[in-house]
Formats: structure tokens, sequence, C-alpha cells
């Protein structure tokens, strides 16, 4: 079974499935679109021809991207639709088994939709996507998040504090859409608990026989 967290940057997405991973003994990896599975950091070059050759290997993504691009220009919103089509690429790629995927595809489409600026019909992209059979949904107040990306120093970091507000209201719009469409549901968590509570709540909740059940 493959189990992939969803949430707005700076929920903890990454500690919380790292302790998850550790305490099933399964592997954790990131589909962030800038680092291979593995963990190695991509080169700029690396990044750029591996998103496009992704988006032109899907035609459905590429109409996405294309659409973004004649509505949108070159924009972020643009980046996230190219970057949804590498994680796209990288989440059919991966062998089946136990796996915790910290970020995947499900985490760049909510991106996509903070980015834009015109309306676009998110959940035509959905059924074009692998994801994982369990989803995770990590909740997090805005202020919370905008204070953790600030500190940890990251790719959004040199935001000014409104335009994280912005894309963080907008992602949780998107995951809110988002998780309506999903079958099964996703598990909803908030991060309002220490990482290993959350992970140790996960474990009994992934145990559940039902859950089971869906794996494929």
């Amino acid at each position: 079974m493959i189990v992939e967290f969803v949430g707005p940057p700076g929920a903890g997405k990454s500690t919380i499935a790292r302790e998850l991973a550790r305490l099933t003994g399964q592997s954790s990896v990131t589909l962030d679109g800038y680092r291979t599975p593995q963990g190695r950091l991509l080169s700029p070059r690396e990044v750029t021809l591996q998103r496009w050759w992704s988006a032109a290997s899907q035609p459905a993504l590429a109409r996405a991207a294309l659409d973004c691009a004649r509505r949108e220009g070159r924009g972020l919103a643009l980046s996230w639709m190219i970057n949804l089509a590498r994680r796209n690429r990288m989440m059919e790629d991966l062998e089946g088994g136990g796996l915790i995927l910290e970020e995947g595809t499900l985490s760049a489409l909510c991106l996509a939709q903070a980015a834009r600026s015109r309306p676009w019909e998110m959940l035509s992209v959905l059924p074009h996507l692998a994801h994982g059979d369990t989803v995770v949904v990590i909740d997090i107040d805005v202020d919370t998040a905008v204070e953790r990306i600030r500190l940890r120093q990251g790719i959004l970091a040199d935001r000014d504090a409104g335009s994280l507000r912005r894309l963080i209201s907008g992602y949780q719009s998107a995951l809110a859409e988002l998780s309506s469409a999903i079958d099964p549901a996703p598990i909803q968590m908030t991060s309002d608990q220490l990482p290993n509570i959350i992970a140790a709540r996960l474990l009994e909740l992934l145990s559940e026989p039902a859950l089971a059940r869906g794996a494929r």
C-alpha cells in the first residue's frame, strides 16, 4: 500500500511521513520535483528537462499545461502544472509495495490550483493522475503555516507573508474540493500535536481492516 500525504506548505507532511515510515519500517520518499525519489538533488537543467519531458509524454497533462500557458502565461501556475506532470511520471514509475509519500501528485495539483489567477476545472485533471492507495490530509491554520515556512528557509521562504497567506488559503480551498472527489475518502488529520503522536494514530488507522482491504 502506498500512503500519500497532502497538505499545504508548512503543514508538517515530511516530518509526519518520516515518523510513520520509521514506525512501519517502510521507505519514505518525496516527489517534490527537485530531486529523485532516492533524495538526490537535481541540477536546474535536469529539473527543466525532466519536467518538460514528463509533460510531453503525458498528453492529457500536456494539454492542461498548454491551456494554462494560453490563459496565464509563463507564471507560477504553469510551473506547477509542469511539476505536476513530472510527479505523475515519477509516481507511475514507483515500484509496488509499502511506501510513504511525503509529497506527491495531489499536493502538486493543489499548488497548481492555488497559483492560478483565473478559473480552472481542477478536477478534470484528477482522472489522469496516479496517487496513493491511501491519502492522508494534514490540516494547519494559515498563520502557523506561514511561520513555519519562514523559519525553515525553504523554497517559499523569500515570499512576503501576504503572498504566503494567499497561496496557503488557495491550497486549502483546492484541497477541500479535491478531498471530496477522492475515493476512498482521505484520512483527515490536524498538525496540532507532535509528529510522533500523529504518526502513531495514523498507524492505528492504517491497521484497520477496511483500509487494508483498500490496498491495490
